[in-house]
């Protein structure tokens, strides 16, 4: 037994010496991307004993060179070998400040390197914590005590632009884990990103990061909105700023921030449209009135390649759509009031602009444009909507007035919502109803017979 272990245990250090001088191989890059997947891959068939992680433990610290490689797919590799290690030893103090691999984390980090290196090897290793955490393998006091927030917290006060990107983008990835606003919250990450927006708010600088910022608090008004409405107020009240003056990347970034926030939970709804501008130009007016009045007003108008534009198509479907779930009969019409007076915030005559916008051979304004539909489908004030709307209900029931499969698949989606509306027989007629019912019954890509189109043409 003595000689077995030992046989396997030299074996496997020969097999590990050999992938990690492929790892090392300056001259071929294919070749170190390669030692180092091996050198993750090693683990298969191996038991997981002592021995067998004494031999590893080394191989796991190594890797963390990879993570300085120019060559990105390189540094993927080591990356994925070094999760792939850690998974599969169940190592979870790995980010413990007493672990040898934390403290060579934190070093290389620290490393200054050149050509702006410095800062994406920062962003693959936050990376690579995420994931860590992600599969339970390290916790949120371990990442805190060994300051790794604090570092990649340090761009906010360098101004490094390219740096702030790449961490901002970092930041707005931890929101999606389920310990991460913890750790933001904690580490006091949350305030000096807020703090960061609101000074720079009037810069030309903003549109550098605030687009990946932004994603922060779109991942948390999506997760977390009654932490936005509870925490975050003066975000919202830049969000606002943001969409009615600054425009671009930015402004987009955050109207998806409030429409989500709207969309998400009864409460962000509510709060939304209590709320009131405490200072500045919109002093003591309704938050939402003048983004609604800019959403209506580009809905309205010809669709350009402008960030806004776009920002206004996707996130006008979020704003007046039904809040799920739904709770009682009382709060579901208090809701879709709510809705009904933001639509009709956006001004006259947008219900017929989009109609006309529906219509024109664009499909990437198409769909948005049918998501609206879809949001008012469900809503009885939709259907009276509908139902005003000269010539509407007839597109929607002409099969031939689509022809793409996801434009027909998206129609369809409309009315089979307006089939299924509790509001139906009270808005339409007997009639309407029973044709609507009828195509749904023949599904999205029904195509009538020729001896049907003959026996309707001869009577």
């Amino acid at each position: 037994m003595l000689l077995m272990d030992f046989l396997v245990g030299f074996v496997l250090q020969w097999h590990l010496q050999l992938a990690s001088s492929c790892a090392k191989c300056p001259a071929l890059p294919r070749i170190r991307a390669y030692g180092y997947y091996k050198l993750g891959d090693l683990r298969k068939q191996l038991p997981i004993t002592p021995e067998v992680l004494a031999h590893f433990l080394p191989v796991i610290i190594f890797l963390l060179e990879g993570f300085r490689e120019d060559d990105s797919g390189i540094a993927k590799a080591a990356s994925d070998a070094s999760l792939a290690l850690v998974k599969h030893f169940n190592i979870t103090n790995i980010l413990h400040p007493g672990f040898e691999y934390a403290r060579k984390l934190v070093s290389i980090i620290d490393q200054p390197t050149f050509g702006g290196r410095t800062e994406v090897v920062k962003f693959r290793i936050f990376d690579f914590v995420k994931i860590v955490l992600a599969q339970h393998l390290g916790t949120v006091g371990d990442v805190l005590q060994l300051g790794l927030m604090e570092k990649l917290f340090a761009s906010f006060q360098t101004m490094d632009l390219l740096a702030l990107a790449n961490n901002c983008e970092a930041i707005a990835e931890f929101a999606d884990h389920p310990v991460g606003l913890d750790l933001l919250e904690e580490s006091g990450g949350m305030r000096i990103a807020e703090d960061l927006l609101v000074a720079k708010k009037d810069s030309s600088e903003l549109e550098y990061f605030a687009p990946y910022l932004f994603r922060l608090y779109i991942s948390l008004a999506i997760k977390h909105p009654e932490y936005c409405i509870l925490k975050r107020e003066k975000v919202t009240h830049v969000a606002r700023d943001l969409i009615l003056q600054q425009g671009g990347h930015s402004g987009a970034a955050a109207l998806e921030y409030i429409s989500q926030l709207a969309s998400q939970s009864h409460a962000g709804k509510r709060y939304l449209h209590n709320l009131i501008v405490a200072e500045g130009e919109g002093n003591g007016k309704p938050f939402m009135t003048p983004i609604l009045e800019f959403m209506g007003k580009r809905l309205s108008g010809t669709i350009t390649q402008d960030p806004m534009d776009d920002a206004c198509l996707r996130c006008f479907a979020l704003l007046v759509r039904r809040v799920q779930p739904l709770t009682t009969p009382e709060s579901d019409a208090e809701l879709q009031s709510i809705n009904q007076a933001w639509f009709t915030t956006a001004g006259r005559g947008l219900f017929t602009a989009l109609f006309q916008k529906v219509r024109n051979p664009f499909k990437d304004v198409k769909i948005p444009v049918m998501a609206v539909f879809r949001s008012l489908a469900e809503q009885r004030w939709g259907l009276e909507v509908f139902r005003a709307e000269p010539g509407f209900l007839e597109y929607l029931m002409n099969r031939k007035s689509e022809t793409d499969k996801e434009i027909k698949e998206l129609k369809f989606d409309v009315v089979k919502a307006v089939t299924e509306s509790a509001a139906l027989a009270e808005v339409l007629d007997s009639v309407t109803i029973v044709r609507l019912r009828e195509f749904v019954q023949d599904g999205p890509f029904y195509v009538p017979g020729e001896y049907q189109v003959a026996s309707e043409g001869a009577s």
